[in-house]
């Protein structure tokens, strides 16, 4: 569920496509970046979990969203993270014994390990598309299979991969084999394909008697098969694949996964963390209960009684007795988290869906529940002190409390919309913003409230004052209004844009800064009088800004459109005249950020995610250096045959700035100098070094320093 002022206009769409430089142009420079911060909700780590794979009852592996790999060796009661390298998604693993271990991923990404997971080194498979099955049956011996019906085999341990002819262009979702020999791919449009001699000479295919899309195979013993797909699709072969009889199902859910320990006894999971079980071969399957609604995209058994499951939001199962019952592995809410309130540096509050508020007061060491007696979402919280806090949320909830939380009381409500956000600048006197221009002033506390015109009917997300008088709200199509009596009057303001603004924050009483939709990004210095555009090096909605001094600041937002996009963090620190991207570690959106010193910050969003950093300054000074240089989108993007590249260079370094292709293939050099501080535009006439018109498609600009870091934009040629 999406904060109600996140759902009407907020999907401001980025250019399609997924950054894929791969084997020659792989920049892992960037992985280190996140690890500034850490996860503390949910627990172990909430990015989206896509594959498991266990050699015991005590060691196994998880792989996931953003590079994620999680090693346990107790059985999943403790997990550690291993550094995979990318920050690529990654989508299915597969271990031969402790030591090991193959991981795919997408865009063409083939990790492998031979020491338990402590060093995983990138494969090159000669190919950008996506990776999305794998299966091997010796230490040698093993398969891929993925976009466009690609089908890669290995006979060294996965250090050569061979292409073969599957004789499809659909998508393949899934590979098991039975032998060296003997194997089966699913995938798209119903597709079955068989292969008897390994797919050296050729992959067969076989009639599903569905176009439906096949998601999963097991291949548990000799001339068994069975496949799982959408619409709840469950089909079986008795003969290798000749014939597929659909099983009954009762749920027209998606299955994810299937994984038989023998030919009777077999595991689907999918979609709302739906779990099914066969112990006759498929002829009864019956629901278990998993104590999750996150859909599960993998699942493994040790034996007949043993298994983990693991899926989205980080969710992690396991059971004991063949799925009679299953322990959710994973602690903390996964309720999307709008907003995050920190009245002194270790005590905080964050506010969510369905009634969520959150308490720490160890700087989020641990978080517990507060009963806020709603279902409402809550979207704004704000506290006066450590006692006297203030939520404001759907359909008018106004909730106080005047100790720290342990009980919060319903106000009377004066209005039955939405409320977004609220800000008090004493303990008295406090101001609350919601949908369709509402304006509420207290001048008492909150023992009431009464209605202030606010001269439009835009949806209202974000109120800051910079001073007991001086106040800005934002809003949905580029509103701004300002205030100089408190709250008591507001006048609106021109932002010079039509995109959603989502947060506000002024520095000074004249230096203010705007986030929003599509990237937007605007700066004020005269206290709100005039508004300019900022160059911006996402086009992400961006939802929440702060400053911890008068340099530095950071953005948080993400793409609620997208699963596999989001996280986005901004860093400046030259007072916002430019921002540097930094990498998060998840594609989990974030809504909210509280700065509680000049090093410390905790960011909320997405499926109850809490992140938590205490290397602000520290990560902006050496990781994204954006004191030497920043590379900002080239314009006009799209653009046929020219187009623009500018950047900026805060000290004399030697520079790079190179395009280059989908393959990784450098296509043109445009600068490769020592040059002094100062701002540079460069022209890129769509042709490459030998002066041929480059085709159209989508290329990257690479700037590099002479520090090795690395700064890349996308830019797409049409023709």
């Amino acid at each position: 569920m999406i904060k109600m002022f996140f759902r009407e206009g907020m999907f401001g769409k980025r250019l399609q496509g997924v950054f894929v430089l791969l084997s020659v142009l792989v920049f892992y420079e960037s992985t280190a970046a996140f690890q500034s911060w850490s996860w503390q909700n949910p627990l172990p780590q909430g990015n989206n979990l896509y594959g498991v794979y266990f050699i015991n009852s005590d060691t196994g592996t998880v792989v996931g969203g953003k590079g994620t790999i999680l090693r346990t060796t107790d059985g999943g009661l403790t997990w550690t993270s291993q550094n995979s390298g990318t920050t690529n998604l990654l989508r299915g693993i597969f271990f031969i014994d402790s030591n090991f271990g193959i991981v795919i991923g997408i865009g063409g990404t083939v990790l492998r390990t031979t020491d338990g997971g402590d060093t995983w080194a990138l494969e090159n498979i000669n190919t950008n598309k996506s990776i999305r099955g794998v299966s091997f049956t010796d230490a040698n011996t093993g398969t891929i299979v993925g976009e466009d019906g690609i089908v890669f085999r290995t006979t060294d341990g996965g250090a050569t991969w061979q292409p073969q002819q599957s004789g499809t262009d659909f998508w393949l979702r899934g590979v098991a084999f039975l032998d060296r020999d003997r194997g089966v791919a699913v995938g798209s449009g119903g597709v079955i394909i068989t292969t008897t001699n390994g797919g050296d000479t050729t992959w067969t295919s076989r009639v599903s008697g569905t176009e439906v899309e096949l998601l999963g195979v097991a291949y548990p013993e000799d001339n068994v098969m069975m496949v799982v797909g959408r619409e709840g699709t469950i089909l079986r072969s008795i003969d290798a694949g000749l014939t597929w009889i659909p099983q009954v199902t009762n749920t027209t859910r998606a299955f994810r996964a299937v994984y038989f320990t023998d030919a009777d006894t077999g595991t689907a999971v999918g979609s709302r963390g739906f779990i099914y079980r066969t112990t006759d071969g498929g002829a009864v399957w019956s629901r278990q209960e998993g104590e999750t609604e996150a859909e599960l995209r993998d699942v493994q058994f040790l034996n007949t009684n043993v298994g983990i499951a693991v899926g989205f939001t980080g969710a992690i199962l396991r059971t004991f007795d063949g799925g009679d019952h299953w322990d959710n592995l994973t602690t903390g809410t996964t309720e999307p988290l709008f907003d995050v309130a920190f009245p002194n540096a270790v005590t905080g509050f964050a506010v969510g869906a369905n009634g969520t508020i959150l308490h720490t007061d160890d700087n989020g060491q641990t978080w517990s529940t507060q009963t806020s007696g709603t279902r409402d979402d809550l979207n704004g919280v704000h506290f006066v002190d450590l006692d006297n806090g203030f939520v404001v949320g759907q359909n008018g909830r106004i909730l106080s409390t005047t100790n720290g939380g342990q009980d919060w009381i319903a106000q009377t409500n004066a209005t039955s919309r939405n409320l977004n956000d609220v800000f008090f600048t004493s303990k008295l006197m406090g101001i609350a913003v919601g949908d369709s221009g509402t304006i509420l002033l207290t001048t008492i506390g909150g023992a009431n409230w009464t209605t202030v015109a606010s001269g439009t009917s835009a949806n209202l997300r974000r109120i800051f004052f910079s001073d007991a008088n001086t106040g800005t709200i934002v809003g949905s199509n580029g509103t701004i209004l300002r205030s100089n009596s408190g709250g008591a009057g507001w006048t609106p303001r021109n932002s010079g844009t039509t995109n959603d603004l989502n947060s506000v924050f002024f520095l000074t009483d004249r230096k203010g800064t705007i986030v929003g939709n599509g990237g937007t990004i605007l700066r004020t210095i005269n206290g709100g009088e005039i508004w300019s555009v900022q160059q911006t090096p996402t086009l992400d909605n961006l939802f929440a800004v702060h400053f911890t001094n008068v340099s530095y600041g950071i953005i948080v937002g993400g793409d609620p459109a997208d699963e596999e996009e989001g996280g986005t963090i901004l860093r400046t620190s030259n007072s916002g005249e430019s921002w540097v991207l930094e990498e998060s570690g998840t594609f989990k959106d974030f809504y909210a950020i509280a700065v509680t010193s000049a090093n410390t910050a905790t960011i909320v969003g997405e499926d109850g995610a809490i992140l938590y950093s205490s290397q602000l300054i520290t990560a902006v000074n050496e990781s994204n250096h954006p004191n030497s240089y920043v590379l900002f989108p080239n314009y006009p993007n799209p653009f046929n045959p020219t187009t623009t590249l500018s950047y900026e260079l805060q000290q004399s370094i030697p520079v790079k700035l190179e395009v280059y292709n989908l393959l990784g293939q450098r296509v043109r050099t445009l600068v490769d100098d020592f040059q002094p501080a100062g701002s540079y535009r460069v022209e890129w006439n769509g042709r490459n070094n030998s002066g041929e018109i480059a085709h159209t498609g989508v290329y990257f600009a690479r700037l590099q320093s002479g520090r090795g870091s690395t700064q890349i934009i996308k830019m797409l040629l049409l023709k």
